[in-house]
């Protein structure tokens, strides 16, 4: 029986190192993951300082602004306290990990909610924590809480004019001339409902196109939009930006046709693709997509502009960002803060208080440091509870991103660059962020949910220390 126990043993033994050491990129895939948890912790000679996720309040492209909850605890001669700290640092894009890197951020003011009369510490400590600090956020993490002011000014692709020869082929046709569009068919054209009697779209071309009730069709090429009123028409005309058509923009994001919502100026999908365009990167960033050529897709998982497999040569240029040709130095230490367990990720209230989650309830910070349930301030409330709905909505777009790497690693060259296969898993599920909420009418239980300004009787924000 001994004997057994040690054959059975040695087996076990041997099965739990040979999974160990055939999967050290699983494991330390999973570090990576867990290391973009919220909040973080870090112990300096002088403190221990824990951040929460980041607020966002305007995001250029170059820099972000924004605030964040704090906590500061056995610093010496000083109670254990929370507040808020404004934060801002140069933003690079890691498109392949789909990470922002902030950093060096720098702290240009804080608000002590627990002890104010211990704010010049404080600051002491926050900025002792931070200097030189780099922090990498999930890129999900960080636009969820954004609100659409937020982003940066719409600047859509610029428009082409004049119109275009298009002509519908079957799989196998030969190719047309160059400067041609070809929109190759899989049998004979078929739509189907897209939004009910106001859109249709087809489901077996190689391009998406779609038509409204009136015979108006609607073709999305290079990232920009082509209209006739005939299928078969040779000529196509472009649509400006400020002209495309307003139903566009109800399309479901989970639909087969919610790619294009990229190319809907004003859509949370299209302020994605132009922030993503405009934060510089160390990753190669396609070009703006030329008005002749082949085609171009905006892939929303790897945030970059793809060409079609029909072109010449799909190669990506230089590594210079579309509008920012700068990139930020790397600071000295580097993601020093490690995630915390144990601590709450802490939110940034409309009236600049400090509040953490309960279940379905929230619980505001209080002076004497404790904690006091919440059911006051009903805007206030309402912006904690869309805020917490588009943290989760992040991690559910993170967990469908990493399906999408996995799709993305099994395909072949050929379909990588194929609009339907490419794209994969869906769906994206960002109409529960922020910027997609549609704003109710104005005042009382519908005050909106776009601004951080307080509501009418609400008490003020509280003034910062400098």
């Amino acid at each position: 029986m001994i004997a057994l126990w040690a054959t059975l043993w040695a087996t076990l033994w041997a099965t739990i190192v040979a999974l160990a050491c055939a999967a050290p990129g699983w494991a330390q895939q999973s570090q990576r993951e867990s290391a973009l948890s919220w909040p973080r912790i870090r112990q300096t000679t002088d403190a221990i300082v824990s951040i929460s996720q980041p607020h966002v309040d305007d995001f250029t492209g170059a820099a972000v602004r924004g605030k964040m909850a704090i906590e500061v605890s056995a610093l010496r001669g000083v109670p254990d306290f929370r507040g808020t700290a404004n934060f801002t640092g140069d933003a690079v894009l890691d498109r392949a990990a789909r990470t922002i890197r902030i950093g060096p951020i720098t702290v240009p003011a804080t608000r002590v909610e627990t002890a104010p009369e211990h704010a010049e510490a404080a600051n002491r400590a926050l900025s002792s924590a931070l200097a030189g600090v780099t922090i990498t956020v999930a890129f999900d993490d960080l636009i969820a809480v954004m609100r659409t002011e937020s982003f940066p000014d719409q600047t859509p692709l610029p428009d082409c004019s004049g119109t275009r020869s298009v002509l519908m082929l079957q799989v196998n046709d030969p190719p047309p001339p160059d400067g041609t569009i070809a929109v190759r068919w899989l049998g004979e054209p078929t739509f189907e409902r897209v939004i009910e009697g106001r859109l249709e779209g087809a489901v077996n071309s190689s391009s998406l196109l779609l038509r409204e009730p009136n015979g108006r069709h609607l073709l999305l090429h290079a990232g920009r939009w082509l209209e006739a009123r005939s299928i078969t028409a040779p000529l196509w005309t472009w649509i400006g930006s400020d002209e495309v058509p307003e139903v566009l923009r109800d399309i479901s994001e989970t639909s087969r046709f919610g790619s294009a919502l990229a190319a809907v100026p004003g859509t949370l999908h299209s302020r994605i693709a132009e922030l993503a365009r405009q934060i510089a990167s160390p990753i190669p960033a396609p070009s703006d997509p030329p008005c002749i050529g082949t085609d171009w897709w905006w892939n929303p998982w790897s945030l970059r502009w793809v060409a079609a497999c029909t072109a010449s040569a799909p190669t990506l240029p230089a590594d210079v960002p579309v509008d920012h040709t700068i990139t930020p130095p790397m600071p000295d230490v580097s993601d020093a803060f490690q995630p915390d367990s144990v601590r709450d990720n802490l939110f940034v209230g409309l009236d600049g208080r400090v509040y953490r989650r309960r279940g379905e309830s929230f619980e505001q910070s209080v002076p004497a440091g404790g904690w006091r349930p919440f059911t006051t301030e009903r805007s206030v409330l309402r912006i904690l509870r869309a805020e917490s709905t588009a943290r989760d909505a992040a991690q559910a777009v993170r967990r469908t991103w990493k399906n999408w790497r996995m799709h993305d690693a099994e395909l072949t060259p050929n379909t990588r660059c194929d609009r339907d296969a490419s794209i994969g898993s869906r769906p994206l599920r960002t109409n529960q962020f922020l910027a997609a909420a549609r704003a109710p009418a104005r005042g009382g239980e519908d005050e909106s949910m776009n601004e951080r300004t307080s509501p009418p009787n609400a008490e003020p924000p509280a003034p910062q220390n400098p």
